[in-house]
């Protein structure tokens, strides 16, 4: 088949998340999260991790830069580990 047959539908939308919380946020239809979280504290990252855990449905994917995400019940595993070298 083509294409179209294989992607039904892409979703692009933002969130925040600081200061521990993810308040406000609702991921949980998505198959891939992307958190740009190199600077995020542990608190943070334990909130994404305890969201995922929560709200995400199973074989979805969360995507954090330079930190594991922190999975309080181990639902969710490291998958793998790629060292991207950036210009900063």
């Amino acid at each position: 088949g083509d294409a179209g047959d294989v992607v039904r539908e892409v979703g692009l939308s933002g969130g925040y998340a600081s200061d521990g919380s993810v308040a406000g946020a609702d991921w949980s239809d998505a198959s891939i999260v992307f958190a740009c979280s190199t600077c995020f504290d542990a608190l943070t990252m334990e909130a994404i991790g305890a969201y995922a855990e929560e709200r995400l449905q199973p074989g979805a994917w969360v995507v954090t830069l330079d930190k594991p995400l922190p999975s309080p019940n181990g639902k969710y595993v490291l998958e793998f580990v790629c060292q991207a070298h950036g210009s900063w």
